[in-house]
């Protein structure tokens, strides 16, 4: 279906009516996988390969990041000389609530994949 048949297939449907349309269409099937820890939604396979939660380095890793936006189209730099990795912020009273809160998530994580 092209874009214009498909956008006027589906004017003025509301939104629910348009996602079960869809569905019952089954033209388009992405499987993805949501994280449990944070929630973010990833399509399993790419052309690159597989999706992967094996390659964060924890101990190096910049997982708390500055970054600046270059404007449009050209993405966001990151700072090095600002960026840290678990290990330099696991203590820092400022994140204590998100340390805290990627604990608790990861026992429970744990707790059901046992």
């Amino acid at each position: 279906m092209t874009k214009g048949k498909s956008a006027e297939k589906y004017k003025g449907m509301s939104k629910e009516a348009k996602r079960r349309d869809v569905i019952s269409d089954n033209l388009s099937e992405i499987e993805q996988f949501s994280c449990p820890l944070c929630g973010w939604s990833r399509v399993i396979e790419t052309r690159k390969g597989r999706i992967r939660f094996d390659k964060v380095d924890l101990q190096n890793g910049e997982v708390f990041q500055i970054r600046y936006a270059g404007g449009r189209g050209s993405g966001f730099y990151k700072d090095p000389t600002k960026s840290r990795s678990l290990i330099d912020i696991k203590n820092d009273p400022e994140l204590k609530d998100l340390i805290s809160q990627i604990k608790n998530k990861c026992k429970e994580i744990l707790k059901v994949l046992r």
